[in-house]
């Protein structure tokens, strides 16, 4: 579920309900003042909702060859990796033999395991 500060701040959203945390960066990859103010968002939606560990863009890590960090994460923590297929390239790469190697090497689970 995509948020906007007015609904979180609204308590509208019922506790124990899931939803998406904010994009997950490596240091260098934003400054550290937008880190820490989505560390914070995180945390205070985390005390009432439920949230994936990492949540990455999926054509951010083909561009940046971050896939692999990213499935060395999801071997001991709960990674989402959002994907629109019809974006170019993305439903490429998803069928493609190098991703089908990467997603052998993980246990992967669906929206409703979170």
């Amino acid at each position: 579920m995509h948020l906007c500060a007015n609904l979180l701040l609204s308590n509208m959203i019922p506790a124990g309900t899931k939803l998406r945390r904010n994009f997950s960066f490596w240091p260098g990859e934003k400054n550290s003042l937008n880190r820490a103010y989505r560390g914070f968002v995180d945390r205070w939606l985390s005390r009432r909702h439920r949230l994936p560990d990492y949540f990455f863009d999926l054509t951010q890590c083909i561009e940046g060859k971050k896939l692999d960090r990213v499935a060395a994460l999801a071997k001991s923590s709960n990674v989402e990796l959002m994907t629109h297929p019809i974006v170019n390239g993305e439903e490429e790469y998803l069928m493609s033999d190098q991703f089908q190697v990467i997603l052998q090497r993980l246990e992967i689970g669906g929206y409703a395991l979170v």
